[in-house]
């Protein structure tokens, strides 16, 4: 029992700190950077890599794989 007293002390450290608006808007442009970041990787590595792996299935002989 006693860990679950410390578990609910840190929990409720965690809870009671303070986050200023300026580490928000930080976290929020990263997030969206990142964000864009991934679908610009996405896009220049999706070459239907899923397509091709898997070409045995007629569905996919149908796309022209």
């Amino acid at each position: 029992m006693n860990v679950r007293k410390g578990l609910s002390a840190a929990v409720e450290r965690v809870r009671g700190a303070f986050v200023s608006e300026d580490l928000i808007i930080r976290l929020r442009w990263f997030l969206l950077l990142t964000a864009i970041l991934g679908i610009y990787i996405g896009f220049q590595v999706g070459d239907d890599w899923y397509v091709k792996e898997f070409a045995t299935y007629d569905w996919a002989r149908g796309l022209g794989y």
